[in-house]
């Protein structure tokens, strides 16, 4: 055959447009952005991330019940033993220290341009926590929302004739679905590859605008299709591929009309059940639609299943307590949970009750872990870090308020201490996990009422058996009084029981009612070292000071000490220590037993400021308030800090009885001016 020749070249304004060629590409290029700019992130924030997981790591794997003995005192053997390891942990410390020419005891001193460089950097990063009005949205979060849609309209316009071809925003909203599903696992790679600050609670918003811009860009595609096939007289629903994709966006539509906030909060079960509904039907009805869709399912799914393999092993079935305090709280107490969670961070929690078992909620945990975490302990042997104790938890149903006065008496007279530096001996065991319900919607209100027709069940109980017994006890009497040789003894008075009031409520004295709960996590956290700071600002309003006071928790016993320092111990035992910690500016402090706990707290001042409606919200918390604010001002403790309680009541309705909570101030008829409290702080005034 002839060779005639290569073929003629079409001139490019006569090419027709081939989607299937060139749309997958914008595929490629699009994940290769995010993915990229994804990794640029873990990269940067890799020393930090490797820094701060040292903290939260423990938590990877849930909540944690110290078996070994918590709050015992160690064996002889095990004295000799971890006094040992102290020797030579200090001569770590000294050869480091040696080695670097730090003197010991003597702190690092930065240079003046390091301090000018890292108050820039600190201006610079708190600009992106502002949070601008009715957005709901920092500016972190605005910029890479801003950045995600920027690159998402990129790769839909650039050289796409949409009108005519509207393949290019469907193949782009394929791409969105592993970033958007990597955005939605609370337990996925993110958590594990970026620093505290990138939380589910800050990630899980962006997983919300991507989904909404896939769906715009599904909309666009089926809309551009739709208006073709009217155009040129085809049938909208005819074939399989039309009929599918129609199915799919009304799916899709569905998603985000359920996912918006008034639908979360109102009707938490519809959005639920929508998603795990709608997912999956959406996944089928989308490969039928078309043959690319496959790829771009599996990574979704994996994240998935990631996800809960993680979660599975962050279930924790535990038996729990309920405390009505009134009609509006409910405190929820999940005792033997000794570490594994910070203060402040949060636990999707299920109660079964009422037949409401498929229900969870987030729940702010509103105090510290009762150890530290026994991988970082020599010995295994855990330490108190918080300032409660189940006695404190008693104040709401033991019809008194001098609770928290015994406590400090207690921490005074050195109750009973070890002497061993941990302030555990003679104390009472850590409250476990405590988390606020306030009664905002049906799931919390229901919790109530269940507490409260328990409670009267148990009263109902006890008054019969007082009853019983009451009849037996006379009976008794009766006999013993006819027998000769029990009439020279003095008669025993029988006295009614007498009732009393609650210092919570002013009704009668709640009773803790048994339950089982079923939760995963913890999640979330205060992205903040807030033991790096010298003045320390909590402003909560409402049930948000569950999450403060975590934040508090934690905080002050860290500050003050309490069964941490190698000084005096500052919990319950109040026993002597023998050790000093050493540390250095910029780098990791150890206390006298050799145990890493980070840089020296350096806060001496902490305002907490809580915002609500009447004063009957003061008496919530204020058990643990109370507990707080008097290890803050014990005189035993360690390290002392000033620590400031003001309630702002924005209600002018009658005061009712205010609890006495040391360093609290109440004041009536307004809202906080957060401007000039914080110049006030800073003022120190």
């Amino acid at each position: 055959m002839a060779d005639t020749g290569a073929p003629p070249t079409i001139p490019t304004e006569f090419q027709q447009y081939n989607s299937y060629v060139e749309d997958p590409k914008w595929q490629i290029k699009f994940t290769i952005i995010w993915t990229s700019v994804l990794a640029a992130f873990v990269l940067f924030a890799l020393p930090h991330t490797v820094r701060e997981h040292r903290k939260w790591l423990p938590g990877t794997f849930g909540v944690v019940e110290d078996w070994r003995g918590r709050y015992k005192r160690l064996a002889a053997e095990d004295d000799e033993a971890e006094a040992e390891v102290k020797r030579d942990e200090e001569d770590k410390v000294k050869s480091c220290c040696t080695a670097k020419n730090i003197p010991l005891g003597v702190e690092r001193r930065r240079s003046a341009k390091q301090v000018v460089a890292a108050r820039i950097l600190s201006v610079l990063g708190s600009v992106l926590y502002w949070t601008p009005p009715y957005i709901n949205l920092n500016v972190g979060q605005l910029f890479l929302i801003l950045t995600y849609i920027s690159t998402v309209l990129a790769c839909t316009l650039t050289s796409a004739p949409l009108l005519s071809n509207s393949n290019r925003a469907g193949f782009l909203a394929l791409a969105q679905l592993p970033p958007i599903f990597l955005l939605s696992s609370k337990n996925g790679p993110l958590p594990l590859l970026l620093p505290p600050f990138f939380a589910y609670t800050r990630l899980n918003p962006m997983h919300r605008w991507a989904g909404r811009i896939m769906f715009v860009c599904v909309l666009v595609h089926g809309a551009l299709w739709i208006r073709n096939h009217v155009e040129w007289g085809l049938p909208i629903l005819g074939e399989g591929k039309e009929t599918s994709g129609v199915a799919a966006l009304g799916v899709l539509g569905v998603l985000v009309g359920t996912s918006f906030r008034w639908v979360r909060v109102r009707a938490w079960g519809v959005f639920y059940w929508v998603h795990f509904l709608a997912v999956p039907a959406f996944f089928v009805t989308v490969c039928y639609h078309t043959m690319y869709a496959a790829p771009w399912i599996v990574p979704p799914i994996a994240f998935y299943a990631f996800d809960l393999l993680m979660r599975a092993g962050r279930y924790r079935l535990k038996d729990a307590q309920l405390v009505r305090v009134d009609g509006g709280m409910t405190i929820i107490r999940i005792p033997d949970c000794d570490t594994g969670f910070h203060g402040g961070q949060h636990v999707r929690l299920r109660v079964f009750f009422g037949g409401r078992v498929f229900e969870a909620h987030p729940f702010s945990i509103m105090c510290a872990p009762g150890s530290t975490s026994t991988s970082t302990s020599t010995l295994g042997v855990g330490r108190k870090r918080t300032c409660l104790s189940a006695r404190d938890v008693e104040g709401y149903y033991s019809g008194s308020e001098t609770n928290g006065k015994d406590e400090e008496i207690q921490m005074q007279d050195g109750g009973g201490g070890d002497g061993d530096g941990d302030g555990e001996g003679g104390g009472s065991e850590a409250p476990g996990i405590l988390l606020g319900a306030r009664v905002v919607g049906d799931w919390t209100r229901a919790l109530n009422v269940y507490a409260a027709e328990q409670e009267d069940a148990i009263r109902r109980a006890r008054s019969s058996s007082s009853s019983s017994s009451s009849s037996s006890s006379t009976a008794s009497l009766s006999l013993a009084n006819d027998d000769p040789k029990s009439k020279s003894k003095s008669k025993k008075e029988i006295k009614p029981i007498a009732s009393s009031s609650s210092p919570t409520s002013g009704g009668p004295i709640p009773i803790p009612v048994p339950v089982q709960v079923m939760f995963d996590g913890p999640y979330g956290g205060c992205s903040l070292d807030l033991p790096r700071y010298q003045r320390v600002v909590l402003l909560a309003g409402g049930s948000g000071a569950t999450f403060a006071l975590g934040v508090l928790d934690e905080l002050v016993a860290g500050v003050c000490g309490v069964g941490k320092d190698g000084g005096k111990g500052g919990g319950e035992g109040g026993g002597e220590g023998d050790g000093e910690g050493v540390g250095e500016s910029g780098e990791k402090a150890t206390n006298g037993g050799g145990e890493e706990v980070g840089m020296r707290p350096r806060t001496k001042s902490i305002h907490f400021v809580w915002c609500i409606r009447s004063f009957g919200s003061i008496k919530w918390l204020a058990p643990l308030l109370r507990a707080i604010a008097l290890t803050a001002g014990s005189p035993s403790a360690p390290h002392k800090i000033r620590l400031r309680i003001t309630v702002y009541v924005t209600c002018l309705c009658v005061p009712e009885d205010v609890p006495s909570i040391p360093g609290m101030e109440v004041r009536v008829g307004g809202r906080p001016d957060v401007c000039a409290l914080i110049g006030g702080d800073l003022e120190g005034k």
